[in-house]
């Protein structure tokens, strides 16, 4: 207790240095821990279930992404109870429910009975679904809502438990509230309900998915207790052939020798495990979370040499005092411990105000990360890894910035007590600061030279030409689950829907879509062009109305577009880009060439050519950062899409306006769509909302890098200034005499400079090679920037030189006014 009474009384008295020390070590931990709780609940924390270890993911070796599998897979793996302990399936859903004239789409899932008792998940109130709801019983179908929604949307009312729900129309009886935390097994999507799968059909009525055999679920399986997984996935690759076998000729339909059954579950199976759960997100932000990490890391480091520099510049002005303390008889050892403790004090004030800054900066980036059409909701709430995380950083930082001091301010003779200054020690000091400084400066340059690239490549995409014009264009999804239209009549309901809003005044173009530019939505059917089958993992298919390509500014390069004509009454045609010309023809022309889809696609014959009537320039489709890829175009009124569940029960009205901004034509749109049918539900959102979420990752990563490396550039000249700010005292007596032997002031502020020069250009130079080298763990993330950019090398060390020059500037000014007369008089 005396040493950390004195501890305390020691920084209290140098209370600049003490606030300075603690803001920047509170911003590095704070940084990093809340980088670190967003990887950990995106990455590393299990799932809220029983024996997490233990659940695994039934996909195959044929691609990255997890496989999901035909309802009749799930049937026969259910039935082959020697190879799992528990076994369920679920697929995702897009419901909606009305209330008071207020629709809301909630996020689901259909889940096998199996469900609860695989993943180990009770209910809170009420029951979880079990295998009796594999059959929708007479009471009609059931649901269990998430602990999240119960509490955000149903007011924590424990009466909810057997009351009727609306969803798409049908009510649904709440049977239980899942238990507290649970999720789903999808980390980062949130989950308000979970229906049967046997209730499906009964809610979907015609849009079902199951009874047009298009439903494919994730199978999850729990391993038994003394099995292992490679014993397991070893049983299961010994049935393959049998699984194959039993369900090939089932699935959707089709016979035994169609080309897709011939491919069908020929990669292996394969267990992957998901005691953490799966994810979209995860491919999608490991990387740039790990760039994030370590740029966090570099700035802890900054801070910490920063604290160090000002350590070690106290621990010089304190040399009397511990000079007496050692003549007085403190071992150096007592001194160490003193040292310590006070840099203990220091770095656990900085963690936790560096705690509390975490956690709203770990929930401000899931809210910056999420976008409207893919929220992100993760538990960043503190763990046992986050604790230990922070405590690791806190005892880092004690050793980085807290050590060396420590030895270098103990190391005092008793002699010393007899004397104002130490010229060995001093040189000491000097060559520790130094080379503190070296280091924040070549941190530095690292650092904000990333943050150029980042910011570099964000406005490199936010400007990029996508080929269509994002500017005026207005989103209408219009959803038609609850408005009694009949599936067989809701295109012929849309057309008329899009000719009413194209008559609208303020409305230059209209047109319907399946999918819109950037939605993150891609339709890739394998085709046979002039006869020829080719299956291509990048080509791009939409299905759109008359008018899509001048609603979007699509020039027409040879042909013609889509027509009114190009009905089911006329003849089949396609359109294509010119990425497709020259993937497929080359030189020819392709205009009344043929190309086939799946014969599901075609109605009303199946495998009928599709006659290319035009040739359309190429746009950037899916992802901002890809080339144009193969494209076709078919007509809305002549193809359906097995893509899509249902019959279109969903459509994308596209709206470009004239004059005016595209939101403010919402109203009058939603008039218009009433006119036809009031029942229509729907949503807008403006195009230029939708391709900011597409580079919502980018948007981040540049704030982020932009706000480490101004940070890091920040300390690193507050540290210059400091040093040099110090130096500058301790030879005051130097600079007088140099002064009164006739140095004018510039040579004076030359002197000062000159190592101030040195020490920039070293730490420059440093920062400058580990840019270039490790330029390349980021290439990847980069776009329109090549990793060494030499402008980017340049701009930054620009920068941070003449930040560091200013620096070391203020106080060579305030050394070149010294009086030499004042200074010498006082000895």
């Amino acid at each position: 207790m005396r040493d950390l009474r004195l501890a305390c009384r020691t920084l209290a008295a140098t209370p600049i240095v003490t606030l300075v020390a603690i803001a920047s070590l509170a911003l590095g931990v704070g940084a990093n821990t809340a980088l670190f709780s967003l990887a950990n609940s995106l990455f590393v924390r299990p799932l809220p279930i029983a024996h997490p270890d233990r659940l695994v993911v039934i996909s195959d070796t044929s691609e990255d992404m997890l496989r999901r599998w035909s309802l009749p897979v799930w049937d026969d793996l259910s039935q082959r109870r020697d190879l799992f302990e528990a076994l369920c399936g679920w697929a995702p859903a897009r419901l909606t429910h009305t209330e008071r004239g207020e629709t809301q789409t909630l996020a689901g899932a259909w889940v096998t009975g199996s469900y609860f008792s695989t993943l180990g998940v009770p209910a809170q109130l009420g029951r979880v679904l079990t295998a009796s709801d594999d059959h929708t019983g007479a009471d009609g179908p059931v649901m269990v809502v998430s602990d999240a929604f119960w509490r955000a949307h149903l007011n924590q009312d424990s009466s909810i438990v057997g009351r009727a729900f609306n969803l798409n129309g049908t009510t649904v009886t709440i049977v239980g509230i899942a238990a507290p935390g649970f999720f789903g097994t999808e980390v980062g999507d949130g989950l308000d309900i979970l229906l049967p799968l046997a209730a499906e059909p009964l809610i979907m009525g015609r849009d079902s998915a199951v009874t047009a055999d298009r439903i494919n679920v994730m199978l999850l399986a729990r391993l038994f207790p003394h099995e292992t997984r490679d014993t397991t996935l070893a049983a299961l690759r010994a049935r393959q052939p049998q699984i194959r076998e039993a369900t090939r000729p089932q699935i959707r339909g089709r016979s035994a020798d169609d080309p897709y059954l011939r491919d069908y579950m020929i990669a292996p199976l394969t267990l992957i495990s998901a005691a953490s759960g799966t994810s979209r997100f995860r491919g999608q932000y490991r990387q740039p979370l790990i760039a994030l990490l370590m740029a966090a890391a570099l700035v802890l480091l900054v801070a910490c040499a920063n604290v160090a520099n000002l350590l070690l510049a106290r621990g010089t002005a304190r040399r009397h005092e511990l000079s007496v303390r050692v003549a007085l008889g403190a071992s150096r050892g007592r001194l160490i411990r003193q040292l310590l403790v006070e840099s203990t004090v220091l770095a656990s004030l900085s963690c936790g105000i560096g705690w509390l800054v975490a956690g709203g900066a770990s929930r401000l980036l899931v809210t910056q990360l999420s976008t409207e059409t893919g929220p992100i909701a993760l538990d960043v709430s503190v763990d046992w890894r986050v604790a230990v995380f922070a405590m690791a950083l806190a005892l880092t930082a004690i050793a980085i910035f807290g050590l060396a001091p420590a030895f270098q301010a103990s190391g005092v003779s008793p002699i010393d007590a007899l004397k104002e200054h130490g010229q060995a020690s001093a040189t000491t000091s000097r060559r520790w600061t130094d080379t503190l400084v070296v280091l924040q400066l070549a941190l530095s340059v690292v650092l904000v030279v990333a943050a150029g690239l980042f910011v570099r490549t964000f406005v490199s995409l936010a400007t990029r030409d996508l080929g269509f014009a994002r500017d005026h264009v207005l989103l209408a999804r219009i959803d038609a689950t609850q408005a009694g239209v009949d599936p067989d009549q809701r295109i012929a309901t849309y057309e008329r829907v899009r000719r009413a809003v194209q008559a609208m005044p303020g409305v230059g173009e209209a047109a319907l879509s399946v999918i819109t530019p950037m939605s993150n939505l891609v339709f890739d059917p394998p085709i046979s062009v002039s006869g020829t089958r080719v299956v291509s993992p990048h080509m791009y298919g939409n299905v759109i109305s008359p008018g899509w390509f001048a609603t979007y500014g699509i020039p027409i390069v040879a042909g013609r577009a889509i027509l009114e004509t190009d009905d089911v009454r006329g003849a089949p045609v396609v359109v294509v880009n010119e990425a497709f010309v020259k993937r497929f023809f080359g030189a020819d022309t392709p205009l009344d060439q043929f190309v086939t889809l799946p014969d599901v696609m075609v109605r009303p014959a199946p495998n009928v050519p599709l006659r290319i009537v035009g040739v359309v320039a190429d746009a950037v489709y899916v992802r901002l950062r890809e080339v144009p890829q193969p494209t076709i175009y078919v007509p809305l009124a002549q193809h359906q899409n097995p893509f899509f569940a249902g019959s279109y029960a969903r459509i994308n009205l596209n709206v470009r306006a004239v004059n005016r901004s595209p939101a403010q034509l919402a109203r009058s749109i939603a008039a218009a769509i009433a006119t036809v049918n009031p029942e229509l539900a729907v949503t807008f959102r403006p195009l230029s909302d939708q391709l900011g979420d597409a580079i919502a990752r980018e948007r981040v990563l540049a704030l982020l890098a932009g706000f480490f490396g101004g940070l890091a550039l920040l300390l690193a000249v507050l540290g210059l200034y400091g040093v040099t700010t110090y130096a500058v005292t301790r030879r005051r007596g130097e600079i007088a005499i140099r002064a009164a032997l006739g140095a004018t002031p510039a040579q004076i502020a030359q002197l000062v400079l000159s190592h101030v020069s040195v020490l920039v250009i070293v730490g420059i130079s440093i920062g400058g090679a580990i840019s270039v080298a490790a330029g390349r763990f980021i290439a990847t993330l980069l776009y329109g920037v090549p990793p060494n950019d030499p402008s980017t090398l340049l701009g930054s060390a620009v920068v941070l030189a003449t930040a560091a020059i200013v620096a070391g500037w203020l106080p060579a000014r305030r050394a070149a006014r010294v009086d030499p007369a004042v200074v010498l008089r006082q000895g």
